[in-house]
């Protein structure tokens, strides 16, 4: 009897063991399997259906000089140039972006037409959806030999698969372009995203784990119970421990291991479950370098956080961006700035402690706190040490690296009643401390709210204000010391509101920056300028030139200076009557070496350079000996109250002196009281330019205002002291 019993107990121990490792052998292998067959139909549906938006979208925006050929599925193959222009000129620079642009918002992915360089044979790229943080255009990239689609498209294949981008894999589906003659001209480049994302197949594998445990934990329970329930009695343990390990709880110690029968068996496999959650946890709710949370899982914690059924507890949501961090890393490297990152991360950590959630690592710079229990009274105290712990500069072997950091802070539930809410206040927050200069702190505000959506009504305002022709360029006369004549005028562009007042420069043209506008809208006065000279110089109202202002974001555009020998040419503007104005933020964001290739391309074409602002910003003396510049303005700091300050007078006289050295032109903005104009006259500057003498007008405007500079200049004696009564005129 008792054999039987033991021959019985080693029949259901081995059958218990079959299934416990059949169950978890089973369990991996159809998770495994359904991720990957998930993730190859699903790109390829996505990739063909974006490759069919794609096509479509060219066809309708340029019906005239695009015809695409299609195979089975309606997918594309080739796309053929009508007529024997180039792909670069036969649509217009904006047209394409637009194109690339709705391409890959309709696809969610990234879109980039190529243009075929015979003499490189490589395609290079011309209109893309990528974007630099500020806006501006990403470096030049081509297709080149080696790279995985290279040969097919030069045969005049399609290429659909993986190509290489910043180090990861984009799954991708490339055109090529010909002319109607067959010979190649381009390729239609799109994608749908990093092959490696893997997320939604993620969430699958955990349901199944978490099913499959649920199964064999059940399996388990009932066979122990029949054959021997106090040799089994552990197992309703690892049921309870299933449980917690599906509900996403960390740090989950799972009991029974290291035993040699079933249940250790058991409790084996459940830990191999656990550790492979732990590990799909760790790829989608943490950052690798600082081990910090990431975006993903700040988003989990601002939900619990809002789920809780009463708020018994105020809590703050903290924002920390690292001021100029790309200076540190270009100027200490990026070892530096990771070390610093981490370093940073190590005092979030250490501050948050252990009651508040872990804080998170939100973007490259940019780190976020949650802080329970945190009423008005203990946020300002816990702000302070929060601060004094980030401003503590930090010792690298020798190297000491200083730094700010500027800090938006959220209430929670006073200034947010979801997580979507939170994360968008505390951006605002973040914003409004940034704009008040490195190293400041901004707790969030309705107004904030209010101001974000004015900015964001006013860009589709300036948008469809472009496209209507509703903004005016005025001009504000420049007066010669030296001549007592007029020197030049700077265009400047306003928004007028039919019968309102006009929304202010200040106002409209950040916006214009932020939203990528600032291009369209530089090339807009660059062109509408040129017109109105046109129509002087037909008039015989001659001026000596014009500035005119122009972004960094402008400057970066390859076609550039192309753009402006075709809008020159176009009105007929002789060259040497143009003066382009840049700030000295310039010299900041974009190498040397760029700036002087983009400088010399523009006068070749005969336009002049001015450095507008200058003293404002970077110290930019040491390019004035290297970059081929024209004139200087300077700011109008340094004329407020000059008559009076000696010391704003002998920088003057210095910076002057050093003009003069280097054979520039020194124009000194901002002169408003007739004191400080006579002080200006006999400091040496060439010209002035400020309210005392115009205010910006409208075109028509300026040969009447011309004869009132005039006068003014023949009545200003800078030794009499008699005061000038100025001519009643329009504001413009």
């Amino acid at each position: 009897m008792m054999t039987a019993v033991r021959s019985l107990s080693l029949r259901a121990t081995m059958l218990l063991l079959g299934f416990v490792s059949g169950g978890i052998a089973l369990m991996a292998a159809l998770s495994y399997e359904d991720l990957k067959k998930y993730t190859v139909e699903n790109s390829l549906m996505r990739i063909e259906r974006a490759a069919k938006a794609a096509a479509s979208l060219t066809e309708a925006h340029f019906p005239e000089s695009f015809l695409v050929e299609r195979k089975e599925k309606d997918l594309p193959t080739l796309i053929r140039l009508k007529g024997a222009e180039s792909l670069v000129s036969r649509a217009e620079p904006s047209a394409l972006d637009r194109l690339v642009k709705e391409i890959g918002r309709i696809n969610n992915g990234a879109a980039n037409v190529f243009a075929w360089n015979a003499a490189t044979q490589a395609f290079d790229r011309f209109a893309t959806t990528f974007r630099r943080p500020d806006g501006s255009m990403p470096p030049a990239f081509s297709i080149g030999a080696g790279h995985p689609a290279y040969e097919s498209i030069r045969d005049s294949k399609v290429f659909m698969g993986d190509v290489p981008v910043m180090g990861r894999m984009r799954y991708a589906y490339l055109t090529p372009i010909v002319f109607s003659g067959g010979e190649l001209a381009g390729v239609l480049a799109i994608d749908v995203g990093w092959s490696d994302d893997l997320v939604t197949g993620q969430e699958r594998l955990k349901e199944r784990i978490f099913l499959a445990s649920l199964l064999i934990v059940a399996i388990t329970i009932t066979i122990g119970g029949l054959l021997h329930w106090r040799m089994l009695a552990p197992i309703p343990a690892l049921a309870r421990v299933a449980h917690r390990i599906g509900a996403g709880e960390q740090g989950v110690s799972v009991p029974g291991r290291g035993r040699g029968d079933e249940v250790g068996h058991l409790a084996e496999g459940l830990e191999r479950t656990n550790q492979l959650y732990q590990e799909l946890e760790i790829l989608a709710f943490s950052d690798p370098l600082t081990g910090l949370g990431n975006r993903a899982h700040l988003r989990r914690e601002l939900k619990r956080t809002f789920a809780r059924e009463s708020w018994t507890q105020v809590s703050a949501l903290i924002l920390i961006n690292i001021d100029q961090f790309r200076g540190i890393n270009e100027g200490f490297g990026a070892s530096i700035g990771d070390r610093l990152l981490i370093e940073i991360g190590d005092r979030l950590k250490a501050f948050s402690g252990s009651y508040n959630p872990p804080p998170a690592r939100t973007g490259s710079d940019e780190f976020a706190l949650i802080l329970r229990d945190c009423p008005p009274e203990r946020l300002n105290y816990a702000l302070d040490g929060l601060w004094d712990m980030l401003s503590r500069p930090l010792a690298f072997d020798g190297t000491i690296v200083e730094f700010t950091v500027g800090l938006g802070v959220v209430s929670l539930p006073v200034h947010a009643s979801s997580a979507d809410d939170a994360e968008r206040n505390v951006q605002l927050a973040l914003k409004a401390a940034k704009a008040k200069g490195k190293g400041n702190i901004a707790v969030f505000d309705p107004a904030l709210d209010a101001r974000a959506r004015r900015e964001h009504d006013l860009s589709i305002a300036l948008r469809e204000a472009l496209q209507r022709n509703e903004l005016a360029v005025h001009f504000q006369l420049q007066a010669s010391t030296k001549t007592r004549d007029i020197f030049g005028l700077e265009a400047l562009v306003r928004w007028p509101q039919g019968n309102g007042p006009m929304i202010s420069p200040g106002e409209f043209i950040p916006i214009a920056e932020a939203n990528g506008l600032i291009v369209e809208l530089g090339s807009w006065v660059l062109d509408e300028t040129c017109r109105i000279m046109r129509q002087w110089l037909d008039a015989a109202i001659l001026v000596p030139h014009v500035s005119i202002n122009v972004s960094p974001a402008q400057l970066w555009q390859p076609d550039f200076v192309e753009t402006v020998q075709e809008t020159l040419e176009r009105h007929r503007i002789p060259p040497r009557m143009i003066y382009l104005e840049v700030t000295e933020g310039l010299f900041v964001n974009f190498s040397e070496d760029r700036i002087q290739s983009i400088f010399a391309g523009l006068r070749a074409v005969g336009v002049k350079i001015a450095l507008d602002d200058f003293g404002t910003g970077y110290s930019s003396l040491g390019y004035l000996h290297r970059v081929h510049l024209d004139q200087i303005k300077i700011d109008r700091t340094f004329a407020v109250d000059i008559d009076r300050d000696r010391s704003k007078q002998r920088l003057l006289k210095g910076i002057t002196a050093l003009a003069a050295g280097l054979k520039l032109e020194v124009i000194v903005e901002g002169a408003e009281t007739e004191a400080e104009t006579r002080f200006l006259m006999r400091t040496g500057c060439d010209a002035i330019q400020g309210y005392f003498f115009a205010r910006p007008c409208s075109a028509l405007l300026v040969p009447q205002e011309i004869e009132n500079v005039r006068r003014m200049l023949s009545l200003l004696n800078p030794e009499v002291e008699a005061p000038i009564t100025k001519a009643k005129r329009s504001s413009g």
